[in-house]
């Protein structure tokens, strides 16, 4: 209710919220996108990772076997190597979302 009487005031305490939330995750520290922390063994994430393109694949590993690298030497990049939330665009999740809405629609046909 509160939300649709102050618009204005809930959007600038969720921008405010999201940017401390973006800080204190910690995977800018190591270079990752937010999408890069998707659970792979998923079944859904595992198709959408197949479906990437080569380009965005190859970068994924690449984040991912260097934030595996900084990580065991127990180091974080330097700040201006953090990955910034502008630079952050969810590149999986489109994937994940047209996934699972198939898998849906697969059970519901299979149930018929």
């Amino acid at each position: 209710m509160a939300r649709r009487l102050f618009p204005n005031l809930f959007k600038s305490y969720d921008a405010a919220y999201y940017r401390w939330w973006y800080r204190n995750v910690g995977h800018q520290k190591f270079g990752l996108r937010l999408d890069d922390l998707w659970d792979h063994l998923n079944p859904d994430v595992e198709v959408a990772i197949s479906r990437l393109s080569e380009d965005e694949y190859n970068m994924r590993n690449w984040r991912l076997k260097r934030a595996l690298d900084l990580s065991m030497k127990n180091r974080i990049l330097p700040l201006e190597q953090w990955t910034k939330p502008e630079d952050d665009h969810r590149y999986i999740l489109k994937h994940v979302v047209k996934i699972r809405e198939e898998r849906l629609e697969r059970e519901a046909w299979n149930k018929l």
